[in-house]
């Protein structure tokens, strides 16, 4: 599936400063985020492609992740998404952690094997676009830590999903991580496509916090098509 997403990031330093200082360190992504359906068909790849900052077009905007979605094999698809996910580091404000910056980290942790580091439990309810959900908690509790902080310390991750009771679906997510020094949460939303009968991220929000600067993000998602054939869908 091929996803277009707009990105807002504004990065803060000590007590935030002024709205024209935060308004120099705010930028804009445009990209063409595709979701893979990885071969065993029990989870998702996800890659980025910027192909705008701040109104400015970095590149001509090309078919390459249509091309890289209808791929059949991890062998022929890592290699090139890595290639693409490298190329894009330029395209970023601060130091984020990029291994959960992505709006469907958190749906990766309940599946096999990555479930068996972390212990569960049953929340409360809240009601999220409409449906009366479940949260279930979760905290890691396998060593060494999935993620390490800046110098090198076990950086355990803990955080919620919100269940839709009746049908499984989770529409909420939220990843947080990180020892004292350097601390992520990452809060992402699903919306369900009627089109094409799934639910898709519509929305992620990221806040990384390290000793004197804080960094924000919101990325909205739209534009949902399926790809034909192969990992694409």
């Amino acid at each position: 599936m091929l996803i277009e997403s707009q990105q807002i990031a504004a990065r803060m330093s000590g007590g935030g400063g002024t709205a024209p200082d935060i308004a120099r360190r705010k930028r804009s992504f445009n990209s063409d985020y595709l979701l893979w359906l990885t071969p065993d068909g029990q989870g998702w790849e996800m890659v980025r492609d910027v192909f705008s900052t701040d109104g400015h077009g970095v590149r001509e905007r090309a078919d390459r992740v249509s091309a890289l979605g209808r791929l059949t094999t991890r062998a022929e698809f890592q290699p090139r998404a890595e290639s693409i996910r490298a190329e894009h580091t330029q395209h970023r404000v601060g130091n984020p952690v990029h291994a959960v910056n992505v709006p469907t980290f958190g749906l990766t942790l309940t599946a096999p094997p990555m479930r068996d580091r972390f212990a569960f439990k049953l929340g409360g309810r809240e009601r999220v676009e409409g449906v009366e959900t479940r949260i279930v908690e979760f905290e890691e509790t396998a060593r060494p830590t999935l993620m390490q902080g800046d110098r090198g310390q076990e950086a355990p991750m803990k955080g919620r999903l919100w269940i839709d009771p009746a049908t499984g679906a989770v529409l909420r997510t939220r990843v947080e991580l990180g020892p004292r020094t350097l601390r992520t949460r990452v809060d992402a939303f699903f919306k369900r496509d009627a089109s094409l009968g799934v639910w898709l991220p519509a929305e992620m929000r990221e806040e990384h916090t390290i000793p004197g600067e804080k960094l924000e993000s919101k990325v909205t998602y739209k534009g949902c098509h399926a790809l034909a054939g192969a990992g694409g869908v």
